[in-house]
């Protein structure tokens, strides 16, 4: 990736950041249990284009999430088990 593309995503994750940020800060979004597991939750964004389409999820499952590396033919889904339980997310 060069570094004017970089740039581009970098600028893009900053303003679906800043909108999640105001749309709280106005009462607009309030933020939910994680999906996973109902511990406090942070924002993910499957995609920062629609910044204000998230997915609830805490810092240990959003790590989980972010480090899936997936590919354009491949489904978007994260599955865990939470109390013996099987859940899946799809993003």
């Amino acid at each position: 990736m060069s570094y004017i593309e970089d740039l581009a995503k970098r600028k893009e994750r900053w303003k679906a950041y800043n909108a999640v940020a105001a749309a709280k800060r106005k009462g607009a979004l309030v933020p939910q249990p994680c999906v996973a597991c109902g511990a406090n939750a942070e924002a993910h964004h499957p995609n920062y284009k629609k910044p204000l389409e998230i997915i609830w999820v805490c810092r240990e499952h959003h790590r989980v999430i972010d480090s899936i590396k997936i590919g354009p033919k491949q489904p978007r889904t994260y599955e865990s088990k939470v109390g013996g339980l099987p859940l899946i997310i799809e993003f």
